[in-house]
């Protein structure tokens, strides 16, 4: 518990929350600048890398950081020195007023028993405990939901579906159930297909193939890892929005995996398999990828707009996350 506590003690969680804030803010300035010329492998790296700089526990000990030369320094020294007398200070200092009056001599001992009584639970969970179990609880209720709605998940797709064959040393799995297509699990992944891909032989061949390279990625371990990081920063909005942001780079991602083997009326047919497949839901899990209709329009513009990246612009991609890479370990360092 002591180690726990001690995020608290020396402002880490706070820091954390800082760095977080800073870093989802440089990537969504970035996507909104770029557009489309910021390429989402690239997106969905940066994204890996953000998360990686916020769950790590040290920090790089350097004589300056970036927050210094922003000014950011000094008011997050500010917040950290309140933070940490408010959760030392003691409330023994606190007095009731003298009672006058013989008869209200008994009623005074009473006063002042239930006073020290609350001086001591009160001295005893300061600010800095209440924090760190409220921050602890959340971390916990946060995990379980995540496992529980898995686990039930699992079960559901088990028993909805029956095994349809091995791609790739991978058994693939028909469904009815509603959610749509995934590559679930993390020891062992398993493909499911919707049940509409039956009607057409290429949208079943192309919706396998679009969870294969899923799986080629590590999307299902990519996942695990960005909601177990946006578990632990449960309490920051900015934290849950960017994790749905990820989720649609992740997808954008693996349709361009799969549209630079392709050429114009393949791309059009995949186009017209992800129409076909989508509208059938969405399961919030944390070793899933999915077809999803949450974003689907801009999918499917950026499918029918996708063009093969030149060298020029893999060398420009290759300098954006260059940078940001250096920024991100410059806002990390303490």
């Amino acid at each position: 518990m002591d180690i726990v506590i001690s995020w608290f003690t020396y402002g880490d969680l706070l820091r954390r929350t800082w760095d977080a804030t800073v870093l989802f803010t440089m990537i969504l300035i970035l996507r909104k600048m770029l557009g489309e010329r910021f390429l989402p492998s690239y997106r969905r790296a940066l994204w890996g890398i953000c998360m990686l700089c916020i769950i790590i526990p040290f920090r790089i000990p350097v004589f300056h950081s970036l927050y210094e030369y922003i000014g950011i320094s000094d008011v997050y020294t500010n917040i950290e020195h309140w933070v940490t007398k408010m959760s030392t200070e003691s409330f023994g200092t606190w007095h009731l007023a003298e009672i006058k009056g013989s008869n209200f001599v008994f009623l005074q001992k009473i006063r002042w028993s239930c006073f020290n009584f609350l001086n001591q639970v009160i001295d005893r969970y300061t600010l800095r405990y209440v924090l760190t179990f409220i921050w602890f609880a959340g971390v916990m209720i946060v995990f379980m939901v995540f496992i529980v709605r898995n686990i039930f998940y699992y079960r559901h797709l088990k028993k909805h579906s029956y095994l349809y064959g091995i791609r790739d040393n991978l058994p693939v799995y028909i469904t009815d159930d509603m959610g749509g297509s995934c590559l679930f699990g993390i020891v062992n992944p398993e493909i499911y297909v919707g049940s509409r891909a039956l009607d057409n032989e290429n949208w079943r061949s192309l919706i396998v193939l679009h969870e294969l390279k899923h799986y080629q990625a590590k999307d299902n371990l990519y996942r695990l890892f960005i909601n177990l990081c946006a578990g632990v920063l449960w309490f920051h909005p900015l934290v849950w929005y960017c994790v749905k942001v990820l989720e649609h780079d992740c997808e954008l991602a693996c349709d361009d995996r799969i549209l630079v083997h392709m050429d114009n009326s393949a791309q059009m047919e995949y186009g017209h398999c992800l129409i076909a497949m989508a509208g059938q839901g969405k399961r919030k899990t944390t070793a899933v990828s999915y077809l999803n209709n949450t974003t689907f329009k801009k999918r499917i513009q950026h499918i029918a707009d996708y063009k093969i990246p030149t060298n020029r612009d893999l060398f420009f991609n290759n300098m954006i996350a260059a940078v940001s890479g250096l920024l991100f370990l410059f806002c990390i360092m303490s």
